[in-house]
């Protein structure tokens, strides 16, 4: 079978191609410019009635229509559709491949073209992710489309391409995603009770109980009821007064919201303050009901006079959390009761002042307030949890975390805080228990490196069997005591360098240079033991082992290329100044096999080895996806030297 524009592909129209597409605007002129003869599609003359068709619905309406043609799916598309289209991509993509065109979407959709292309039947998309590169960058676009087939005889399935009629949808997805996370932040932190429940009717229309959809934490503390979410008001509380199910019912058919104060003797004889509206689908019946329990309130209403300093007591004792907020900057820019209450700074002295005044000294001497916001802007949200300072000096054990609010455009906007004071419960104990089940895990890890070196080590004596296990188990040893240092949070690349060349150093010098990096713990034990075999084979054979030798240590981090590609630790190795090198080694030892092991498989990197005749060039590069590893919120370090005594 041959292809479209060819002689024999097909009977050619007699009718001029370009009065098929008269209309169109600027894509209408660009097409009828086109120099298709030199492609698949050959001359406009040779397309077939249901491409013609299809071209002249495109070019004849506002909304955005794509087109698909041919095997290799070639591009059309009209006016609207080049609006939503980058200076990158318009008007280059008219008339080549999709594949070619787009390539960061095509994966995506591949399957839906082919579906239509070989099934003949229409399909429907809403709010679908496919991304393309515009303004400079890979955009997240969601759309809503359809696809439906254009028939073509002369191919194997009859259908010769797709008309693609779409919609770009990025901004409502955007605010919708926006608005769910803050419903889902505020519905988790807020202190008050929040449920939904669905209204349960009899025949008659009376609401006669209804079922609980959705509680939030706090319900527990306002209600005392266990494992609300699918089961009823009356399975839970089978005395509760029938004017709970009217008042919710009245509010369900009417859409009208409610503000009350109500008794539920059933529920240990409490009061609650009660905002009752209605959510979703009328015919769903549902109402969403935030509420606080305001027991302690209405009795001290009905005590003697000495009641409003004692209710003042009783909510001053129970505030226990604090709930804060700060701007992108770390700065307090909401400071409630609560907080005032645990950490003892008012709000006219805490506003505007760094979230870092209720870090102790020694966590802001090692940057935890910059490392735990940097966390948070990363993954979104950061625990807080460890010893705090209040406002007097007295130290109280928070457990909590901090929460990146972003823009629809994810920007951060500000943090939130919430922590409780839970110095009470033995928080000491607790912390001590979890501080000793990590140091046996270490250990244990330990251990297993140590006999992996012991029974891999090879050497002529036994003396030099000692000393070549005894650097490479103080490599190890290094390693765990600047973890440990770091409360195992990470590693300090630089200073893990310095530790492990300084060891190795006569009368030669070691140049390093690179940004203020943090390593995962994961990661710096075994780059820890490839840096040591570096300087172990520099010392024995290269720069390290003659006077004057110079070793050149380069780092840097490189974002992923895509928006779903980790970024990569890249660090090079230069030796100079030592014996030449004749040839590469012959064999390769226990070192070549420990930079095998930790850089490729262990931590799934790449590597290379040079052997120049000026000495070992290495490069190391590893993926840092999934670690929690750091960009230290300070300039990168100058270019040091260390140099031997």
């Amino acid at each position: 079978m041959q292809r479209p524009g060819t002689s024999a592909a097909r009977h050619v129209d007699p009718r001029p191609g370009p009065a098929a597409i008269a209309a169109g605007g600027e894509m209408g002129a660009r097409i009828r410019a086109h120099d298709w003869a030199a492609t698949p599609l050959g001359p406009i003359e040779a397309w077939p009635q249901g491409l013609r068709t299809a071209l002249r619905l495109m070019l004849t309406t506002r909304h955005p229509v794509f087109i698909f043609w041919g095997p290799d799916h070639r591009c059309l598309y009209n006016d609207a559709y080049a609006a939503s289209l980058g200076p990158e991509a318009h008007p280059r993509i008219l008339g080549i491949p999709f594949r070619e065109a787009m390539p960061e979407a095509w994966p995506l959709i591949a399957w839906q073209v082919d579906q239509v292309m070989q099934g003949g039947e229409a399909t429907w998309h809403e709010d679908h992710l496919v991304p393309i590169w515009r303004h400079g960058r890979q955009e997240e676009v969601y759309w809503t489309y359809s696809y439906g087939p254009i028939d073509d005889p002369a191919t194997p399935h009859g259908v010769g391409g797709v008309l693609v009629l779409c919609h770009e949808t990025t901004r409502q997805v955007q605010a919708r995603q926006d608005a769910e996370a803050r419903y889902s932040m505020l519905f988790q932190a807020i202190d008050e009770a929040f449920c939904i429940v669905e209204m349960l009717f009899d025949v008659e229309g009376r609401a006669f109980d209804y079922r609980f959809v959705e509680v939030n934490p706090a319900f527990l503390r306002h209600t005392g009821l266990q494992g609300a979410e699918g089961r009823t008001a009356r399975e839970l509380v089978p005395d509760l007064e029938p004017y709970w199910f009217q008042i919710y019912g009245d509010v369900a058919v009417t859409g009208t919201p409610t503000r009350f104060e109500n008794h539920a003797a059933g529920l240990d004889d409490r009061w609650y303050d009660v905002y009752a509206f209605r959510v979703g689908d009328p015919a769903q019946r549902r109402v969403a009901i935030l509420f606080n329990d305001i027991t302690q309130r209405r009795r001290a209403e009905m005590a003697l006079s000495d009641r409003e300093e004692r209710l003042r007591l009783i909510v001053e004792g129970a505030r226990d959390y604090a709930i804060f907020t700060t701007d992108a900057d770390g700065l307090v820019d909401l400071w409630p009761p609560g907080a005032a209450a645990v950490f003892g700074w008012t709000a006219d002295q805490a506003i505007g002042r760094p979230a870092a005044i209720t870090f102790t000294p020694e966590d802001r001497d090692t940057r935890q307030p910059e490392r735990q916001l940097a966390l948070a802007r990363r993954d979104g949200t950061a625990p807080d949890v460890g010893w705090r300072l209040r406002h007097d000096g007295i130290r109280v054990f928070i457990e909590g975390s901090v929460t990146a609010m972003r823009h629809a455009d994810g920007r951060i906007r500000g943090f939130l805080r919430i922590g409780q004071d839970v110095t009470r419960r033995r928080a000491g104990e607790e912390r001590q228990a979890l501080l000793t089940r990590e140091v046996d895990h270490r250990a244990k890890n330990a251990l297993a490196v140590v006999q992996t070196i012991l029974r891999l080590t090879r050497a002529e004596n036994l003396s030099t069997f000692a000393s070549i296990v005894e650097g490479r188990v103080a490599a190890l040893a290094r390693a765990q005591t600047l973890l440990a240092e770091e409360q195992w949070v990470g590693a300090d690349l630089h200073t893990l360098l310095r530790g492990e060349l300084a060891p190795f150093l006569g009368g030669q010098r070691v140049q390093m240079d690179g940004p203020a990096l943090v390593l995962p713990p994961g990661m710096a034990q075994p780059l820890a033991m490839a840096i040591h075999e570096l300087a172990t084979n520099a010392a024995k054979h290269g720069a390290l082992s003659i006077e004057g030798g110079q070793v050149r240590v380069t780092w840097e981090r490189r974002p992923g290329q895509h928006h779903d590609e980790s970024a990569r630790l890249c660090l090079q190795w230069r030796e100079a100044g030592g014996p030449p090198i004749a040839a590469p080694p012959g064999r390769h030892g226990f070192g070549a096999r420990v930079l095998e092991g930790t850089i490729r498989r262990q931590l799934g990197g790449s590597l290379f080895l040079d052997w120049r005749e000026t000495g070992l060039a290495c490069g190391i590069e590893v993926p840092l996806a999934n670690e929690d590893t750091v960009l230290a919120d300070q300039p990168a370090e100058p270019s040091q030297t260390l140099a031997g005594m």
